[in-house]
């Protein structure tokens, strides 16, 4: 019996440090698995943050792609528009040159009527003052005739003249309206924006 008394208080002392050891162990088993969780979750957030930065990586190189991608649209039809004005006034330039020589045509034959009126007007004379005076009466309303004739061309030539000059400055004027539409175009495509 003395030695159940004296070995009783050591068992309960190794019960208690068999408890302690198992609770150590277990708080132990507990930070570990803490310490692994920890450990998971941190490396999950690190391969998150790298999956965004190479994410974010591509979005930027797309979008300057992109972006280079329009500037050389941007170039290119702006290089088109400018290339369709110049033709444009190249087809106005001769268009210009046909008016011109028309114009001088048209002067031309101005100048020969008008030589030839004087002509006619001194042979019709001449066959007044031998014919009645009927005859007289009429070349007096011929020789009228053709003085109005004669201003009457010069008016529609000179008319002709400006209406040309005038047509020559509209045409230009919308070579110019339309490219200029063509480049408002551009750079509204450009910006995105697609309304008119």
């Amino acid at each position: 019996m003395i030695v159940d008394q004296v070995t009783a208080p050591i068992r309960l002392w190794s019960y208690a440090a068999v408890l302690l050891a198992g609770l150590a162990a277990g708080s132990a088993a507990g930070w570990q698995v803490q310490a692994w969780r920890l450990g998971s979750t941190i490396a999950t957030l690190k391969q998150d943050r790298s999956d965004q930065a190479a994410a974010d990586q591509r979005a930027t190189r797309e979008k300057e792609q992109t972006d280079r991608r329009k500037e050389q649209q941007h170039a290119t039809a702006s290089n088109t528009n400018e290339a369709q004005f110049i033709d444009d006034i190249k087809k106005l330039a001769g268009s210009e040159a046909r008016r011109a020589d028309d114009a001088d045509r048209r002067a031309d034959e101005y100048r020969r009527l008008r030589d030839g009126a004087a002509s006619r007007e001194a042979t019709t004379r001449a066959w007044a003052k031998a014919e009645s005076t009927a005859r007289d009466d009429l070349a007096n309303r011929l020789v009228t005739l053709e003085g109005q004739l004669e201003r009457g061309i010069g008016v529609v030539d000179r008319g002709l003249v400006v209406v040309g000059r005038l047509q020559g400055d509209l045409e230009r004027r919308d070579a110019e309206v339309a490219a200029q539409q063509r480049q408002i175009r551009i750079e509204r495509e450009l910006n995105g924006s697609e309304k008119d």
